[in-house]
């Protein structure tokens, strides 16, 4: 079975939450799961054993019930045979190599003798496993509605490969919307951007919550977190329990979206990132650490839902967000009982897929496991009062500034973690600097959106060409919208303050002095300026820019001087013109293409390009170069214009009426499905929307810069200061040997073939 699993299907479109490799179709996994479990019903289950299962799941049939069958599978055997203890070091170390073995056998696939049916698939069979000896549980009494902690570690570093943590968030969200508007408020996710062991301890202090969700990759006894810095930090269950969990605000569900968390690790635990999965050759020794899944138990966690192999990405998300929705549609809600029918919803769902289908190729329905402490308990009392939760609002940002929704936004990680080092530390700005099209107003959103996650505070966000006076209005407004939203009473000094600042017979420093005063002390501002190459002029050839209104450039560095909490994010083609002192203040970024996993994730959730064949996804990654926006127009093409996003269609539709084409829904046919003749125009399309023409004549102002940038394009790999010196270099002609030292050289070749020859 474990061979089979090895060539799951799907190769880079079907990534892992640990290392595998997959090539083959989905039939030999499915094949040796049903012969696995025939095997442990027929080897492994007593025949009284197996008659007695028969007859009840009979009786539960007629009864219109359904069985609860609980695995006690002992890791150490004396859990189960205390009289082992009085065995000889090795006897006992070979039991407890056996109860492990035993434990780590696929149960979920076990079939009754005579049976085609796997217990776990019988719709009335509810299977889970389950630790004995370890005392009561105790009853959380946390009231509705459903509440989810959807926790994402990505480290940066030592982490594996990216997961697409973006598209199980968006699922999980989908999964309880319905739920979420039916007006009772039965669902709240909260989404926790950062994995680290201190962001999520400080989450659950601030909330409580049924269902503590990490997706996160893992190996046997051990979760990949991350820290602050973005390093990948191993955590046991041990150290989970005791510096994440808080003693007495228990979880009642915690789930493990990563690999072979039911498994516990043997041999010397591996650096971060390596040897994830089953772990093949580490069954030497004793185990090191136990399973996550078993030691959450045994700290005081009721139930745990955890992997026993290598998951993918794609059954990982399917089964959590449709054991969500059930949660959340449920009168009772019984984890248990949820699981069961998920498990099989997403399993009948996948076999009636066509062979075309990835889905078709992931028979995994056997790989999550149940593990609970006592009997499944609901995770709240439906009949308790259901409790109002007020949810975030999101930021309300100037037209032309799109804000995705969780899981639209694709990457960027680093720059995001980096950028909120530098607004929440000394720098009080920062500059996002970049082509068109690369993703600096998005990621500038995302930016301002996780920093509003720090607490109340003031966004004021205006995009294109703007003024002084006009920012200060907008603050102005965005000031008293804030005072309604809080209640202030007219007196309030707040209230005063929007008057002035709209006023035009005052100064904007003296204006400004003022918010510095009266509002900075009790919010945060944060000044979102989108597209500001608008406010910018070439400054002469190879000289830069500079602002065109003087007075803005002031208006800025005065804003980044202001004491307290006052930011700055700006997004540009080009960088800010400010002086040295204003510099230091600012963290400046230029924003380069999405790297080649990333545009990976963001083809995964392109229709289009998801359904072209690997080669030809790598072509067009290789062509496009990592542009986001050029990949969303690729895909609109292949699609015959269905764009994804509707601001997507609409700057593709702007950019060939430009072009002179009046009818896109006619000139779309032409390149439906023709991934050359797509390929072609998103690139020319790419090439008008960054005004690659205007970027290219402001080089001529410069001795040999665009002869070196041609040159320079030829390259496919990174080339040295020599590569490129030789693309300007003149070529010279060469002077003529002077015939006495080519006969001198060749007379000391002659000498050193000699005396290679007589060399021992």
């Amino acid at each position: 079975m474990q061979r089979a699993r090895a060539r799951r299907p799907g190769g880079e479109a079907a990534p892992l939450r640990a290392a595998a490799t997959a090539t083959a179709t989905a039939e030999p996994l499915a094949q040796a799961l049903r012969a696995a479990g025939r095997m442990l019903g027929e080897r492994l289950l007593p025949h009284e054993i197996a008659t007695r299962l028969a007859t009840e799941v009979d009786a539960a049939v007629r009864a219109g019930v359904s069985l609860r069958l609980a695995l006690d599978l002992a890791e150490d055997p004396a859990d189960a045979t205390p009289e082992t203890s009085a065995e000889t070091p090795e006897a006992s170390a070979e039991a407890a190599a056996l109860a492990r073995e035993y434990a780590e056998l696929p149960w979920e696939t076990l079939t009754l003798p005579g049976e085609d049916r796997p217990l776990v698939l019988h719709p009335s069979v509810e299977l889970h496993r389950t630790v004995s000896g370890l005392g009561p549980t105790s009853a959380m009494g946390i009231p509705g509605p459903l509440r989810i902690l959807a926790v994402i570690a990505s480290p940066e570093r030592g982490g594996g490969e990216l997961l697409d943590y973006e598209a199980e968030l968006a699922r999980i969200l989908d999964a309880v919307e319905p739920a979420r508007r039916q007006g009772r408020g039965r669902a709240y996710v909260r989404i926790l951007n950062w994995g680290s062991r201190e962001a999520i301890h400080a989450a659950l202090k601030q909330e409580r919550f049924h269902i503590l969700h990490i997706s996160c990759h893992a190996r046997p006894g051990e979760l990949i977190l991350e820290t602050a810095t973005g390093e990948a930090d191993p955590v046991d269950a041990s150290t989970f329990a005791t510096k994440i969990l808080i003693r007495d605000r228990g979880i009642p569900l915690v789930v493990l979206a990563g690999c072979s968390t039911a498994l516990a690790a043997r041999g010397t635990p591996s650096p971060a990132g390596e040897g994830e999965g089953e772990g093949e050759g580490a069954g030497e020794g004793e185990a090191q650490l136990p399973a996550l899944a078993r030691g959450l138990l045994a700290h005081g966690v009721p139930a745990v839902l955890a992997m026993t192999t290598s998951v993918s990405d794609l059954y990982a998300t399917e089964l959590t967000s449709r054991l969500y929705a059930e949660l959340a549609g449920r009168e009772v809600v019984d984890p248990l009982a949820a699981l069961s029918d998920a498990r099989r919803a997403v399993e009948a769902e996948r076999a009636a897929l066509p062979e075309s289908e990835l889905r078709a190729a992931l028979a995994e329905w056997a790989t999550s496991t149940l593990y609970l402490r006592g009997p499944s308990l609901p995770l709240y009392d439906p009949a308790v009062k259901v409790e109002e939760i007020t949810e975030p609002v999101g930021p309300l940002l100037a037209g032309g500034i799109v804000a995705r929704r969780v899981g639209e936004f694709v990457g960027r990680r680093a720059e995001l973690r980096a950028l909120l080092r530098s607004l929440r530390g000394e720098r009080t700005g920062v500059v996002i600097h970049g082509l068109g099209g690369v993703g600096k107003s998005t990621l500038a959103a995302q930016l301002v959106t996780t920093a509003g996650d720090d607490g109340p505070g003031l966004l004021v966000s205006l995009t294109g060409l703007v003024a002084v006076d006009q920012i200060l209005l907008t603050v102005a407004d965005r000031l008293h919208s804030w005072c309604l939203a809080h209640e202030f009473p007219e007196r309030d000094v707040l209230r005063a303050l929007v008057g002035e600042l709209r006023s035009g017979q005052t100064a904007w420093r003296r204006r400004l002095d003022l918010l510095a005063e009266h509002l900075l002390p009790r919010a945060s501002v944060t000044l979102l300026l989108d597209n500001a190459e608008d406010v910018l002029t070439p400054d002469g050839p190879g000289s830069g820019q500079a602002f065109l209104d003087g007075d803005l450039g002031a208006f800025l560095a005065a804003w980044l001087a202001l004491p307290g909490r006052a930011k700055l994010v700006v997004t540009s083609r080009f960088p800010l013109p400010v002086n040295t002192a204003t510099a230091r203040r600012l963290h400046s970024h230029h924003l380069g293409p999405l790297s080649k996993a990333e545009s990976r994730k963001l083809l995964w959730r392109l229709p289009a390009l998801r359904l072209l064949p690997p080669a030809d996804q790598a072509r067009a990654i290789a062509d496009v170069g990592g542009h986001p926006r050029t990949l969303e127009y690729l895909d609109a093409l292949l699609a015959g214009g269905a764009a994804r996003f509707t601001d997507i269609a609409g700057k593709l539709e702007d950019a060939l009426h430009s072009r002179g084409i009046t009818n896109p829904a006619a000139w779309f046919a032409t390149t439906a499905g023709d991934l050359d003749r797509a390929l072609a125009e998103a690139v020319t399309l790419a090439v008008d929307d960054i005004l690659l023409d205007d970027l290219l004549a402001r080089l001529d102002g410069l001795p040999h810069a665009r002869r070196l940038l041609d040159g320079a394009a030829v390259y496919r790999l990174p080339v040295d200061r020599i590569g490129l010196a030789w693309q300007i270099s003149d070529e010279v002609e060469r002077p003529p040997l002077d015939p006495t030292e080519v006969s001198q050289l060749t007379e000391i070749a002659t000498l050193l073939r000699q005396a290679q020859a007589q060399w021992p």
